[in-house]
C-alpha cells in the first residue's frame, strides 16, 4: 500500500520537472515573439554580429581571443565560430539560437532552487518585458548584458553542493566574466560572499572569478581610452540623466517625456528611491540581497560613467546606449518585485504595486520594438555561396564587401 502510493508521488514530481523548463520556453518564446515577430520571421545579424562572423573564418581559433571595444567577447566569438562552416541561409539563425540560448540560462538561473529570492517567475518575467527599446534583444552582440544578469544570480545563489551546480556556476563565470567587462567590478562583491560565507565553494568561485576578472582586466587596461565624449564634469547631469533613463523611463514611462525639466526627473527619482530603500528596510527577510542588487546598480552606474560619461549625454533621449540601462532597470525591478514579496506593511506593497502597474501602463505603447528593416541577407546566399564578392548591409546600416572563405 505505502509503495504504491510513493510511485504515483514520485511519477507526478518527475512529470513535473519535466514540463515545468516546457512550460517556462513556451511562455518566454511566447513574449519574445510578441515583443518583435521579425526577429523570428527573418533572423538578421546586428552591427558587430557580422564581424564576429568575419573574424570566425580565420583559421584556427585566434578570435577568442581578439578582444572588441577593449575586452574579451566569448559568446559571440563562439557562436559565431560554430555557424561559419554552416550554410551562409542558416547563419543569421544560428545566432539568433546562441542568443535565446543565453537568455535561457538566465531565466532558468532565476528559477533555480538555489536562489534564496522571493517570486522568482516574476523575477525571469521582468526580464522579458522590461521596458527598453529592444538594443539588447535578439542580438548577440549584446549578449553580453544578459550574461551579466547570469553573473549576478550566480552571486545570488547559495553554494553549490552538486556537481550539475557546480557546472553551471562555473559556465556562468566563464561565458559571462569573458564576455564584457563585468566581472571585474563584480569582484569585490564575489570577495565579500567568500568573506561572509567562509565555505570552501564560496572561495572556489572567487578564485574562479578572480581568474576571468585578470583576464579581462589585461584587456582592458591595454585598451585605448574612449574619447567619443569629453568634458568637464557635472554631477547634477550625472543625475538627469541616471533619474531620466533608469527611474523616470521604467517607472513612468511616455508619462515623463523628454520635456521634463531635469530638476524635476531628479527629485521623481530621488522620491522613488528613498521608497525603495524604506521598502527594504522594513523587509522580513531578503535585506542583504536587496542590499547587493542596489550595489550592484550603482557599480555598473559608476563604471560606465568613468568609461562613457553618463554626465555628457544628451538630455531626453532614451535610445542612444539603451544597453548601458537594460542591467541597471533589471536589477531595480527585481529589488522592487522582492520588496514587495518579503513587505509586511500593506500600505508599502500598495505602493510597490503602484509603481509596477505605473511602469506597466506607462510603457504599453513601447511593448512592442520596432522591426528592422530587411537588409536581404537571403537574398545574397547563392552569391555567396558561390564566392563571389557581395555588398553585405547589415542593420543598422553598417556595410560590408564580402567574400565567404570557408568551402
Amino acid at each position: 500500500m505505502a509503495a504504491s502510493a510513493i510511485i504515483p508521488e514520485t511519477a507526478r514530481k518527475s512529470s513535473a520537472a519535466f514540463i515545468r523548463p516546457l512550460v517556462v520556453i513556451g511562455l518566454a518564446l511566447g513574449v519574445l515573439f510578441a515583443r518583435r515577430p521579425d526577429a523570428f520571421l527573418v533572423p538578421q545579424f546586428w552591427a558587430e554580429d557580422f564581424t564576429f562572423l568575419l573574424a570566425a573564418e580565420k583559421p584556427g581559433l585566434g578570435a577568442l581571443l581578439e578582444p572588441q571595444a577593449g575586452y574579451l567577447h566569448t559568446i559571440p566569438r563562439i557562436v559565431a565560430w560554430t555557424a561559419s562552416p554552416a550554410d551562409p541561409f542558416l547563419q543569421p539563425g544560428i545566432f539568433l539560437l546562441g542568443w535565446l540560448l543565453t537568455t535561457f540560462a538566465v531565466l532558468f538561473s532565476c528559477l533555480s532552487p538555489r536562489l534564496d529570492l522571493a517570486g522568482k517567475p516574476w523575477l525571469a518575467l521582468a526580464i522579458l518585458v522590461v521596458p527598453h527599446t529592444g538594443e539588447v534583444f535578439f542580438t548577440l552582440t549584446n549578449a553580453q548584458w544578459l550574461a551579466a544578469l547570469g553573473l549576478l544570480l550566480t552571486f545570488l545563489k547559495n553554494d553549490p553542493t552538486k556537481v550539475g551546480a557546480w557546472l553551471a556556476d562555473i559556465a556562468f563565470l566563464f561565458f559571462a566574466g569573458l564576455s564584457g567587462p563585468f566581472i571585474i567590478f563584480s569582484l569585490p562583491l564575489f570577495l565579500i560572499r567568500a568573506w561572509q560565507r567562509r565555505t570552501l565553494p564560496s572561495f572556489i568561485l572567487l578564485g574562479v572569478a578572480m581568474i576571468f576578472a585578470v583576464i579581462q582586466g589585461w584587456f582592458v587596461s591595454h585598451a585605448g581610452p574612449d574619447n567619443e565624449f569629453v568634458g568637464p564634469f557635472s554631477l547634477f547631469n550625472l543625475f538627469a540623466t541616471v533619474s531620466y533613463r533608469l527611474f523616470c523611463n521604467l517607472f513612468f514611462g511616455a508619462w515623463v517625456s523628454g520635456n521634463a525639466s531635469p530638476g524635476f526627473c531628479i527629485a521623481l527619482a530621488a522620491t522613488v528611491m528613498a521608497f525603495l530603500c524604506f521598502a527594504i528596510y522594513r523587509a522580513r527577510n531578503h535585506r542583504l540581497q536587496l542590499g547587493v542588487l542596489l550595489a550592484f546598480i550603482i557599480l555598473l552606474l559608476g563604471v560606465t560613467t568613468l568609461r562613457k560619461r553618463l554626465d555628457l549625454w544628451g538630455w531626453g533621449d532614451i535610445g542612444n546606449g539603451d544597453r548601458y540601462f537594460f542591467v541597471p532597470k533589471v536589477a531595480l525591478l527585481w529589488v522592487t518585485l522582492v520588496a514587495l514579496k518579503s513587505q509586511p506593511a500593506s500600505w508599502i506593497r500598495r505602493g510597490l504595486i503602484a509603481l509596477l502597474v505605473c511602469g506597466a501602463l506607462s510603457n504599453l505603447s513601447r511593448f512592442q520594438f520596432e522591426p528592422q528593416p530587411d537588409r536581404r541577407w537571403y537574398q545574397l546566399c547563392p552569391n555567396i555561396r558561390a564566392h563571389r564578392e557581395v555588398e553585405v548591409n547589415i542593420n543598422p546600416g553598417w556595410k560590408f564587401r564580402y567574400r565567404r572563405a570557408h568551402p
